[in-house]
This record gives structure tokens, sequence and C-alpha cells, in this order.
């Protein structure tokens, strides 16, 4: 008899225990933002590929053989640019799970401290950056790259997870961070001349912070503050043979809708 009374109470438990997990609220949603990519400026570094002699500058650098290997880069400056996303997920009451697509879009806005072999060429005619170019331009390397033509452009695949600071007011704090892939294309073309065009996939983070301010039981606004990047792309120069680790992250400001069903 006592182990028939166990029998029943342990099954009544698990009875209401199932009913309660089945009766918990957990809720699907979409949603979609828009907002402002901050693009950060990119340290780009990478070496020569292949031997590069230097020819035209009308310079000492003239008749320089740098070997494989040698150090070249500089700095990239962005304008502010553009983002967009689209994110479906599970509420879990304490937190949220989701899968996010999102776009960023940054012009170039100029370039800047170009270096080879640890050295700047900036007031070198640009003449050195072609191999094979015999006859000065008459325009520095300063001068040339300062264009900002070009741009960099970023589709992320992320997954994320949130935590949510419910309060019982409409409006809602939360944080949350994501891990994916970002598919990145580079193109640098200062003053029309196509230095690089290039792209990879590579690992893609984020970090948000934000608020949720409920409309209805359905739907609400949102305010996010992002902070998103990807490891180095490495993309390979078309202009003189090298490759080049370009930096690729960025601060978002961005407003958005969620639907929850």
């Amino acid at each position: 008899m006592k182990y028939g009374h166990f029998l029943g109470i342990s099954a009544l438990a698990i009875a209401g225990f199932a009913t309660s997990a089945a009766a918990q609220d957990y809720d699907y949603y979409v949603s979609g933002t828009l907002g402002i990519n901050s693009q950060q400026n990119s340290d780009n570094s990478g070496q020569f590929n292949r031997p590069f002699f230097i020819t035209g500058t009308g310079t000492a650098l003239d008749g320089a053989n740098l070997p494989e290997g040698t150090e070249v880069g500089w700095e990239t400056d962005f304008d502010d640019g553009y983002t967009f996303g689209a994110a479906v997920g599970k509420d879990y009451g304490m937190f949220r799970l989701e899968a996010e697509l999102a776009y960023a879009s940054n012009d170039v806005e100029a370039h800047r401290m170009v270096e080879a072999a640890g050295m700047s060429i900036d007031a070198v005619d640009a003449a050195v950056l072609i191999q094979g170019q015999t006859t000065p331009l008459g325009a520095n390397v300063a001068q040339i790259v300062a264009d900002g033509q070009g741009d960099i452009r970023t589709t992320y695949l992320l997954a994320n997870a949130y935590l949510d600071f419910d309060n019982n007011t409409r409006l809602t704090p939360y944080v949350g961070a994501g891990l994916g892939a970002g598919f990145v294309d580079v193109d640098y073309s200062p003053s029309g001349v196509d230095i690089a065009s290039d792209g990879g996939t590579v690992f893609a983070y984020q970090f948000v912070g934000g608020l949720d301010f409920a409309l209805n039981e359905t739907s609400s606004l949102l305010t996010n503050i992002r902070y998103r990047g990807t490891s180095d792309v490495e993309v390979e120069v078309d202009l003189f043979p090298a490759d080049l680790d370009v930096e690729n992250s960025s601060y978002v400001l961005e407003a958005g809708y969620r639907y929850t069903f």
C-alpha cells in the first residue's frame, strides 16, 4: 500500500510539473531594425607576397628591391554609414535566444599614413605604388590616397542571447551578445585607382544594450546600442603584390520594432 501510495503521489507530481511546463508562456517573436553604423578606423597591415622592384619615383628609392615579406600598410578612415537587420527568436521569460541577419555599409573617407618597410612613403611620388611604372606621376602617395573612394560592406549571421530586466513597466532594459559569421567585402579605390577589391568570410561577434517599450501585448518599439565586429579580413591588393589584413568593427545606434506571437 505504501509503495502504491508513493507511486500515486509521484504520478500526480509529474503530471503537475508537465501541466505547469506546458502552460508556461514561451513566446516567439520577429523583429526588424534600422540604424546608423559608425565604422571604426582600420589599421590595415600586411606584407608583400613577392619581391617588389621600385622605379619611376625620381627619388633615391628607385632601384630598391623590397623582398617578399616586407611590411606594408596604411590607415583608413570611414564615413558613418547605415545598417539594417531582421531577427526571429524565442522568449523564455528570463532570457531570449534569437537568430539575426544584418547588413552594414560604410564609404571610405580617406587613406593615410602609408608605410613600406617601416618608413613613411606619403611624400614619395605615387609611381612607387605601381610595379613597372618608369616615370613619375606628378602626385605623391598622400595626395592619391587622401581621396576616399570605395567602401566596406558586411553581412552578419549571428546567434544572440539576451537578458531582460523586467520591472512591471512598459519599459524593459536588456543586454545581450552574439556570435556568428561575417561576410565582408572591401573596396579601396582612392582617386579611382583600384588598390584592393576583395573579401572573405570571418568570425563575427557583437555586444548589445537596449530598451524595449511595449505598445501592447504583442508589439513593442526597440532602441539599441551595439558594438559589432569581425576578426581581421585578409584581402589581396590589386595594385601591387601584397596581402592586407583589414580591421572591421563598428558602433551601432538603431531603432526597431518587435512583434510577438
